[in-house]
């Protein structure tokens, strides 16, 4: 179990990385790029700001599941705290939407200018994987929760 942990804390510590990375040297020269390649300062400015937000959020969420992950090897997967952290991962993934939001309005330009309709789908799944991710975990800690209701309720009855 612990060899499972271990290599889950190295995916996650690389995925920040890399997206570290990815914000550092490369989406702050979006706005520029696309407002020169699709003459939209807006749409690109609104795209770079929502990339941010997604970032900022991401590495909330790496926070949150890392401290999820210490709750799963020092046994206390199953308390409130755990349930406390998998709600903030909840928080973390929803607020990723909400910022992949705005890459829709450039995607849809980029679309019209290059007659790619394809590429609408493309960035509707983008957007769509932090949602699938939030609607998991909110059932997810959900059954959680009623979980602990359940020993709680089976601990005073012993």
């Amino acid at each position: 179990m612990k060899l499972k942990i271990w290599s889950l804390k190295i995916m996650l510590g690389l995925a920040g990385l890399v997206i570290g990375v990815f914000a550092l040297m490369l989406f702050w020269r979006l706005p520029r790029g696309l407002t020169v390649a699709y003459h939209q300062a807006g749409t690109a400015w609104l795209m770079t700001i929502g990339i941010y937000v997604a970032v900022v959020c991401f590495f909330g969420a790496i926070v949150f599941a890392w401290h999820l992950l210490k709750r799963v090897k020092t046994d206390t997967a199953f308390s409130w705290l755990a349930v406390r952290n998998l709600r903030q991962l909840k928080w973390a993934t929803t607020g990723m939407f909400i910022g992949l939001i705005g890459i829709m309005p450039e995607f849809y330009v980029i679309t019209q200018f290059e007659d790619a309709p394809g590429l609408c789908l493309i960035g509707s799944g983008i957007v769509a994987l932090p949602l699938m991710v939030t609607i998991f975990l909110a059932i997810l800690q959900a059954l959680w929760t009623k979980a602990l209701n359940y020993k709680v309720e089976n601990d005073l009855t012993i």
